[in-house]
């Protein structure tokens, strides 16, 4: 088989290929190069500085680190030390390096060859300083996201990476060694999958390269930087290390700009066991009323406590040995009184204690606003008002919350109170039949698709719940809202901003 090359019939293997066993340069700091054979997809155009024409040249040899070029065959003197600038084209994609030394010049099979160093201070092994700008955070070992991207040379060859850290900007990725045609400056687009999470095109650029160390064996790292990371992109990096990243709170996350899509799925929402937990509960309480003014900054938390604490049962949302979240569940006897009977008459016409759960000091951690750890607390309550057969939901809300509880189906009775323990905020008592407001009956069908649709669909599913025929109609009608839900509920979200 033969070829043109550089307007002369050549044998395609002309220029017998160098042993690599045991190979050792220089320019290649320990990495076994990939011999370059005629007619691959890998190129060259250098500048010296003793000539400002460009010239094409032929690769010999090439690792991420380094590159070896014939030169003889183009009649470069080339030396060592001088300085070049070179263009390397692989595939497609094309990569600029300047200031760049040749580091040897040797012969080798009755040819001039020379090797160039991309890197000038490369190190075999990395020092562990953090030389990026913004908060990098560890994946977790167990659960690495992972990519893969078309080889850019290499006809139906794929490289495969796994992201050792990520940040807002950038990841460090691990790939193995055979991969020798990833150098700085290469852009490429990979397909990752965050465990959990869900898949997303990345497109990244290479900005450095070295070895690194994984399990006792030995990969290349990459440093990449994102290329215009979309708000989607930094929602599911955000989302992905709140679930398995070394993060300790949410507002880590926020601070880098990373504002995860959904949390709840990682909270953990169960009663309170123990005094411990009961007196961070009263912490909490303090620490979201003093947030919405329903607080002093003297009051102590156990201000925050009474009477109904003792029957009732408290629950908590746990994130990483933190209580973030909280609401007060009260299963009243048909002789006990509602807490708020303490301030308002209770007609006849409203639901009886027996027959109802009362849900009382519903608390979110200031840090977690705006996100689903609210929605989350809500189907636990909503799962717990089902087993307990309770038929009524009794809540007192304020002012600004109004409107949001009457979409998802609680009636506003029109009766209120100022709450002489918080405050004296007012607060409006909301009442709502269970099966009803989880049914979709006197709820906003955009609502109740963020809110009710997937506990409705599994309190179904496990026959836990009972609809008659025309439920059913009404939430397969409301349903074909989702995707506007969809969209609705992430435009709720808390902007990527620093607070």
């Amino acid at each position: 088989m033969s070829l043109k090359y550089n307007g002369q019939a050549q044998n395609l293997h002309s220029v017998p290929a160098p042993e690599t066993t045991g190979y050792s340069h220089p320019i290649h700091d320990g990495i076994a190069p990939a011999d370059i054979l005629r007619g691959e997809m890998i190129k060259a155009i250098i500048t010296t500085d003793k000539s400002n024409s460009p010239t094409p040249v032929r690769v010999w040899r090439m690792s991420p680190l380094g590159i070896e070029i014939i030169c003889d065959e183009f009649q470069l003197d080339l030396n060592k030390g001088d300085q070049i600038s070179i263009e390397l084209i692989v595939g497609k994609l094309v990569t600029h390096h300047t200031g760049l030394l040749v580091d040897s010049v040797h012969n080798e099979s009755n040819h001039k060859v020379a090797g160039i160093r991309l890197f000038r201070n490369n190190k075999r092994d990395y020092s562990g300083q953090d030389t990026r700008k913004t908060n990098r955070f560890i994946c977790s070992s167990q659960f690495y996201p992972s990519g893969c991207a078309k080889n850019p040379c290499k006809f139906n060859d794929f490289i495969y990476f796994k992201a050792a850290d990520l940040s807002n900007n950038g990841m460090h990725l691990i790939t193995s060694l055979r991969n020798k045609y990833l150098v700085k400056g290469m852009k490429i687009s990979s397909i990752f999958n965050f465990p959990m999470t869900g898949d997303i095109e990345i497109k990244f650029e290479i900005v450095n390269v070295r070895f690194t160390r994984d399990n006792g064996k030995e990969y290349l790292g990459l440093g990449v930087r994102f290329i215009n990371p979309s708000t989607k992109l930094l929602e599911i990096i955000g989302q992905y290390l709140f679930q398995f990243g070394d993060v300790s709170s949410l507002k880590e996350l926020k601070d880098s700009n990373l504002f995860p899509g959904r949390i709840s799925d990682k909270v953990d929402f169960r009663f309170v066991k123990n005094q411990e937990e009961y007196e961070k509960v009263l912490e909490l309480r303090k620490t979201s009323y003093l947030a919405v003014n329903k607080a002093n900054a003297e009051d102590s938390p156990e201000s925050f406590s009474d009477i109904y604490d003792a029957r009732s049962r408290i629950v908590i949302g746990e994130y990483n040995g933190n209580i973030i979240a909280t609401s007060r569940l009260t299963f009243h006897e048909n002789v006990d009184k509602f807490e708020q009977q303490e301030y308002i008459e209770w007609s006849h016409d409203l639901p009886r204690t027996h027959e109802s759960l009362e849900i009382m000091r519903v608390c979110v951690h200031p840090d977690y606003q705006k996100t689903d750890v609210l929605l989350g607390m809500f189907h636990f309550n909503a799962l717990t008002a089902v087993q307990s057969k309770r038929k009524y939901v009794v809540m007192s809300v304020t002012e600004e919350m109004r409107k949001f509880y009457s979409r998802i189906g609680f009636q506003d009775v029109n009766l209120s109170y100022e709450h002489p323990t918080l405050n004296n905020t007012v607060h409006n008592i909301c009442i709502a039949n269970v099966v009803d407001g989880m049914s979709g009956k006197n709820c906003d069908p955009v609502y109740w698709n963020i809110v009710w649709a997937d506990v409705t669909s599994y309190l179904e599913e496990y026959d836990l719940i009972s609809l008659d025929p025309a439920a059913k109609i009404r939430m397969n009608s409301y349903r074909l809202l989702k995707p506007f839900a969809n969209y609705l509920r992430s435009r709720m979200r808390t902007p990527r901003k620093n607070k």
